[in-house]
């Protein structure tokens, strides 16, 4: 077995944030334009999640 580069791990490291970020992006836009009622708790949790993605 092959051993694995550190830089290896870092890209998938890379890689799965990224696609986790768009992920969270359409998740959220789907759940904006559903617009049924708007729910305090969701709120909290979609700025949260900016605070973790952004930073």
């Amino acid at each position: 077995m092959r051993k694995r580069k550190f830089s290896d791990c870092l890209e998938n490291i890379e890689i799965n944030w990224t696609a986790s970020r768009y992920w969270a992006r359409g998740v959220r836009q789907e759940a904006r334009s559903m617009k049924k009622e708007p729910d305090q708790r969701h709120q909290t949790e979609n700025v949260r999640l900016d605070a973790t993605l952004d930073g």
